[in-house]
């Protein structure tokens, strides 16, 4: 990884990099061709309580008892809880009638708790393995690049690149088609890893968000602005956060080891213990970014269309 010493820019890219032929071998056994593991039931208070911070801060509907409710405005006060609930809908405003197209849709988790949430989502992969994951689950899901869909202009309300933009040898091209298929009232979603955070700098070279050579550049808050202005897009909100900070951490010291010993590194599952230090590391950095820091491992930015007098 090279970085950009320009200012304050800080980007990170990878170089060199995989030719175009070689990008699919890089997938091949990649952790979106599992389907999700089922979460807590449902009916459970746990759910109700996120379903009741995301009713209370973005203003999706939900039919909750007084008992949810009250605990809610009791746990979103706590950072970590609130940036839990939160990040389910990458901070996404409720949107009653939208649409949402999800790029780099995975096994279509993601889809999955949006549609739940009211919205009708499409996705697309350009691996066709999850894809596969994602229609066996009933969803709307497209195998291919972005521009081979051919969607028609003002086509979604909201288009979600979770973890993708990192991934893609032109970032900018597939910008300016979303800026094309977007409506000018929608907006762009973009959740990526920030070159800039505390987990980077405690874990170097180890840190999950390099993912070498799958992550062909790393933003930091500012490049990324700068990258999605170049397609026509304005900002409308930048945070970074450390819901995934100690599952990141975890990742890190796993793939430190497997390196010594020349095994296999992998993500730790979610029912993993979490070591008490990087457990403590992670809510220090969950306190350091609710008091302003920008050193939460995952970087997500909401950004509108901008007025354009021609094409982008």
């Amino acid at each position: 990884m090279v970085q950009c010493r320009a200012g304050d820019c800080g980007l990170l890219w990878l170089n060199p990099r995989p030719v175009a032929e070689q990008l699919p071998r890089l997938y091949e056994n990649y952790f979106t061709h599992e389907a999700e593991q089922p979460g807590p039931r449902s009916d459970g208070l746990r759910v109700h309580v996120r379903r009741a911070i995301q009713r209370s801060l973005l203003g999706y509907p939900a039919r909750l008892g007084a008992a949810a409710r009250a605990l809610a405005a009791v746990v979103q006060l706590v950072p970590w809880y609130r940036t839990s609930a939160l990040r389910e809908l990458f901070w996404l405003p409720f949107s009653s009638r939208g649409r949402l197209l999800d790029i780099g849709c995975g096994n279509g988790a993601p889809m999955q708790r949006f549609i739940a949430a009211g919205w009708t989502a499409t996705g697309i992969d350009f691996d066709a393995a999850a894809v596969a994951v994602a229609r066996s689950a009933g969803l709307d899901a497209r195998f291919g690049p972005l521009k081979e869909h051919a969607f028609p202009d003002a086509q979604f309300d909201v288009i979600l690149m979770g973890h993708v933009i990192e991934h893609l040898a032109d970032p900018a091209e597939e910008l300016k088609e979303c800026r094309r298929i977007l409506k000018p009232s929608g907006c762009l979603v973009i959740a990526t890893p920030n070159a800039l955070s505390l987990g980077h700098r405690l874990a170097g070279r180890h840190w999950p968000g390099l993912d070498v050579p799958r992550h062909l550049q790393v933003f930091t808050p500012k490049s990324l602005t700068r990258m999605v202005a170049m397609a026509g897009f304005a900002p409308l909100e930048v945070r970074t956060h450390a819901g995934i900070a100690a599952n990141w951490l975890m990742a890190s010291e796993d793939w430190r080891v497997a390196e010594r010993t020349g095994r296999c590194a992998r993500l730790p599952a979610p029912s993993d213990p979490i070591p008490l230090h990087w457990l403590a590391l992670a809510r220090l950095q969950s306190m350091g970014v609710a008091l302003g820091a920008r050193w939460g491992d995952e970087l997500v930015g909401r950004y509108a269309p901008a007025p354009s007098s021609g094409p982008v």
